[in-house]
């Protein structure tokens, strides 16, 4: 089994320690607050809401020229190498460049809107708030870069007290307060732009503060380095090209061929989907960096460790509740209301075995892609995206919503084991790691237990949902320590003892 290395866990641990803080405060406000605006907006809509949104999303990947991984890509491999003038250009370049993309979106949506309202006539009633989806579109792009930058940075703590304290907060009070005003979807949308322009100041604010502190003058930025900058920029641009395309298909094709309300069902299923993908990306978006650092200083016994604890941590964190879905799926989508959970129960758990799939492979793509296979990764998206798409149009009209749940796993399958297939033809990197036998017993128990469960229980209300999930966990905590903790556990526990032990000496 890989050694631990000195300060590798407690520093993963500590900053993906803050994301699941964040995430767990958007998990108990957040979700609520899904329920809540989806039984006032209905199912209607939350679906035209759904395809503003896509079509922003759409809209500002188009013009953003995947330029926002390349700041994570590169910013920690000039910090690590003490090229600040380097750090500097890139961020004058790819923030110049994403404001011009952000005029272009807009102007391109402009021009656009006629033939969306003939596509879509559902949207006709809602034409007037089209200039929201602009807004929209030129905020998120740079919301979502700013995000980019402070990851670069390692600044997880700030990115996540303006992400998913300030965001969310801002936008829970402007909504109710909008909502309770009888505003409708137009309270929402005003909601949601505010909210995103108040986290962009904070944001940019944090960017400064690292900009400032960087180290005067350096060397020249050489072409090699410009070229490689672009180059990784163009590879991602295409590869989010495909990537883009799925969420419009998926909504404008059930709009078309069903109704707007199946794509209200999609976006509560999809929210849910979301909640172990978050886990999954919460140590991603530590890792990503992390990885870079390592390959520049030439340590790839610390990338291959990176790679093994975060699959760990993550199988930890996600397995349970994903078992969780898969079983009482139906019951969480009830609280959206009856109509969810009718059409979407089935299309659930098709989307979650997807994504207990992806979970228990670990993080290989992300790895891949920071360190220098970019370019191999996006033919094998092209391959991938070509099954998608070809399932998407042959069973979306034929089954609905259960159609575009099928479409989406065999490509997710294909791409998971042959990426594990390259993670050790390239890097010399295997999946499985002697760490992994701890998980054995802990998921055995909890896929029993909820079964379990569910024949004792039947279909459960809300606090019966709530009651079940922590049991769960809980279970799946003991049964795990009944081994014993790993060097990293205690690694981590040190770390924290050390830390309130400061504080109280302070």
């Amino acid at each position: 089994m890989t050694q631990s290395k000195p300060g590798t866990a407690s520093k993963l641990a500590s900053q993906s320690g803050l994301l699941v803080i964040g995430n767990m405060f958007t998990l108990f406000v957040g979700f609520p607050f899904q329920i809540y605006l989806a039984r006032s907006l209905g199912a209607d809509q939350l679906g035209v809401f759904g395809l503003f949104e896509v079509i922003a999303q759409t809209a500002a990947t188009l013009f953003g020229f995947g330029l926002a991984t390349t700041l994570v890509r590169f910013i920690p491999h000039h910090l690590e190498l003490q090229e600040s003038r380097s750090v500097k250009t890139l961020l004058t370049l790819v923030f110049g460049f994403t404001l011009l993309g952000g005029a272009l979106a807009v102007v391109g949506l402009v021009a656009g809107s006629t033939y969306l309202l003939q596509w879509v006539p559902e949207l006709l009633p809602y034409s007037s708030l089209l200039p929201f989806v602009g807004a929209m579109t030129v905020l998120g792009m740079l919301i979502g870069l700013s995000a980019q930058a402070l990851r670069a940075f390692l600044d997880i703590r700030y990115m996540i007290m303006v992400a998913s304290f300030l965001q969310l907060a801002v936008k829970v009070v402007a909504t109710v307060l909008l909502l309770w005003w009888g505003w409708q979807l137009p309270g929402y949308l005003v909601a949601v732009v505010v909210s995103v322009a108040v986290a962009l100041m904070g944001m940019l604010w944090g960017i400064h503060r690292h900009v400032r502190r960087l180290a005067p003058g350096g060397d020249d930025v050489t072409p090699a380095t410009r070229k490689a900058w672009w180059s990784f920029s163009r590879t991602m641009y295409f590869n989010s090209l495909l990537g883009i395309a799925a969420p419009p298909a998926e909504r404008l094709l059930l709009a078309s061929a069903i109704d707007v309300a199946s794509v209200g069902v999609l976006m509560g299923i999809r929210q849910l989907q979301s909640f172990p993908q978050v886990l999954f990306q919460i140590l991603v978006a530590v890792l990503a960096p992390m990885f870079v650092a390592a390959r520049a200083r030439g340590d790839m016994d610390e990338v291959k460790h990176l790679y093994h604890i975060a699959t760990d941590w993550i199988c930890r964190l996600g397995f349970p509740l994903l078992i969780f879905f898969l079983v009482f799926g139906e019951n969480v989508l009830a609280l959206y209301g009856e109509h969810f959970a009718e059409s979407g129960r089935w299309p659930l758990v098709m989307i979650i075995v997807g994504q207990l799939f992806n979970l228990m492979t670990g993080p290989h793509g992300a790895m891949l892609n920071m360190l220098g296979h970019e370019r191999d990764l996006f033919k094998l998206y092209l391959v991938s995206s070509v099954m998608f798409f070809a399932g998407l149009f042959i069973l979306a009209p034929m089954l609905g919503l259960l159609g575009v749940a099928l479409s989406g796993l065999f490509p997710i399958i294909f791409l998971n084991l042959i990426e594990l297939y390259f993670m050790k033809k390239w890097l010399g990197i295997i999946w499985w790691s002697n760490r992994y036998y701890r998980l054995i017993l802990p998921m055995v128990v909890v896929i029993l237990l909820t079964l379990l469960l569910r024949a004792m229980m039947g279909s459960p209300g809300a606090v019966g949902v709530i009651a079940v999930l922590l049991v769960i966990y809980v279970s799946f905590a003991l049964t795990y320590m009944m081994n014993g903790l790993t060097k990293e556990d205690i690694e981590i526990i040190e770390m924290i003892r050390n830390q309130i032990n400061a504080k109280r000496r302070k």
